[in-house]
């Protein structure tokens, strides 16, 4: 039980987010949330319509890490290192460019911003960021104590929830209780 548990939560913090953006930018995919040492994919997708791209450019909590320029000969893709994390291009289309992020450190955590520019003569250009939090192993379920299988209508419950503690930098849970779908007051 607690390894499919651990498995569903596991999922769900691989969803990622998709964040919509303009006329140029249609939208960057980021994981919400990913393990130290694991693996995140990345999207960025643009329509130029009837322009060329000048340039694609990924950043991290505002650092270069990622820029495509097709028009550039010797070099048209760059990518810088970073002990936060490594990256490799594993598509790139005429609408849409996806990375791989892989062995993630928890310095990888943060704001990551997709900025397309098109070619001369507008060089008009468009950005979308989301965020991305690495977790040094799956969140922990809730414990319950104090609870019973069976109750009556009249009985009054006293119940205890507890998470354990979570790290300084991150917020705290916020716990909420449900009886019968409605939130208990």
């Amino acid at each position: 039980m607690c390894e499919v548990l651990k498995s569903v939560i596991l999922l769900l913090c691989y969803k990622s987010v998709g964040v919509d953006g303009g006329e140029l930018l249609r939208g960057i995919q980021v994981p919400h949330f990913a393990l130290v040492g694991g693996l995140v994919t990345l999207g960025c997708s643009f329509h130029l319509d009837g322009t060329a791209l000048y340039s694609l450019k990924w950043y991290h909590n505002g650092i270069e890490f990622y820029r495509y320029v097709p028009t550039e000969r010797f070099r048209p893709i760059n990518i810088q290192p970073t002990h936060k994390f490594s990256v490799v291009e594993v598509y790139r289309s005429e609408e849409r460019v996806t990375l791989s992020l892989g062995q993630l450190s928890l310095a990888a955590s943060g704001v990551y911003q997709c900025e397309v520019i098109a070619e001369h003569p507008s060089f008009r250009t468009e950005k979308a960021d989301a965020t991305l939090t690495v977790l040094r192993e799956p969140p922990s379920r809730p414990v319950m104590e104090g609870g019973r299988g069976v109750y009556a209508p009249s009985d009054v419950i006293r119940l205890t929830c507890s998470t354990p503690p979570a790290p300084s930098h991150h917020q705290p849970p916020t716990l909420t209780w449900f009886i019968k779908g409605q939130q208990a007051r």
